[in-house]
């Protein structure tokens, strides 16, 4: 697969329509009018100029070092669906139909966060909740530990030892610095006083407030999914659209050793790897995970899916 190092921060089909026909000489491309802010200033720039991109602007790297370019093809899909209503749509004076209107919406939401400052917030919300999961972690094994010094002080029945989940935490994204909640809310506040602004464009990026009906703390349970990619484990879940009530994933896994359902991970990210080595010989391995709220398990555990690994 191709990596893509020049990534638009203004895409291509977008500056095309903002080119002017006077700057055009011959065997180039015209330009498009950069302007600064107080618009005293201008100056002519080619559309594939180093001011409209930046070196893999939306790449996400994995904890694994593993470059991953998700989104950059996702947004270039979005602009594809965008120039096809331009070109066959708008430029035609024909209505919309619901799909396209929904596909322009998510252009206009996109272009407002293929900022440098939006992705800033983003780096920060990453790090916050790579903080907040390794919380709930800490939390998780605290109270394992706190249940084992109980039972030896009063001589109650106890797990073993050797049963009890060793601190593991993930590999830590860049840190950022205090204050991410503030500078949250000043980016909030300036995309909102934006005369293109609309409360469709808000929910489509997730900062228009909604009042969706909570989810049953007793039935609510993970969809799972599990399916062998290579050599390792792909584990598919959702926050079935009740993300602002839960906190997190925990998932357990079953390698068939006689343990049990033991932890694999917790997660706020929906889906996950396990990359535990196969064995040499087949074995089915179950998952099973559970949502967690307020700090506590909430709901009931997903239905158990398997996968037999090894050769």
């Amino acid at each position: 697969m191709d990596i893509k190092r020049k990534q638009h921060i203004l895409p291509e089909s977008y500056l095309k329509h903002w080119l002017d026909p006077a700057t055009k000489v011959a065997g180039k491309t015209p330009m498009v009018w950069k302007f600064t802010k107080d618009k005293k200033q201008k100056e002519p720039k080619p559309p594939a100029a180093g001011h409209f991109w930046r070196d893999y602007f939306y790449d996400l790297i994995s904890t694994s070092g593993e470059r991953r370019q998700n989104l950059e093809n996702l947004l270039g899909k979005i602009e594809g669906s965008m120039a096809r209503i331009v070109e066959q749509r708008i430029f035609q004076k024909h209505s919309l139909n619901q799909i396209e209107s929904e596909e322009l919406d998510l252009f206009v939401a996109c272009m407002f966060m293929r900022t440098e400052r939006m992705k800033n917030t983003v780096t920060s919300a990453v790090y916050y909740q790579h903080v907040v999961l390794n919380h709930n972690i800490v939390q998780t094994v605290a109270r394992t530990w706190t249940n084992l010094k109980k039972s030896l002080r009063r001589g109650k029945a106890s797990a073993e030892v050797d049963d009890l989940p060793a601190l593991v935490l993930p590999a830590p994204p860049p840190a950022v610095g205090p204050g991410v909640e503030r500078r949250f809310r000043a980016l909030v506040r300036q995309v909102k006083i934006s005369p293109n602004y609309t409360p469709t464009i808000g929910h489509e990026v997730g900062i228009e407030a909604s009042d969706p009906a909570a989810p049953d703390s007793i039935t609510i349970q993970p969809r799972l999914t599990a399916t062998i990619n290579g050599n390792q484990v792909e584990l598919g879940w959702d926050w079935q659209g009740y993300r602002a009530f839960l906190d997190l994933c925990e998932l357990q896994v079953n390698r068939n050793d006689g343990r049990g359902f033991v932890p694999l991970t917790h997660s706020v990210k929906t889906g996950c790897r396990d990359t535990t080595p196969f064995p040499a010989a087949p074995v089915p391995w179950q998952y099973r995970a559970i949502y967690h709220a307020d700090g506590k398990q909430v709901g009931a555990w997903s239905q158990i899916v398997s996968v037999t690994v090894g050769a």
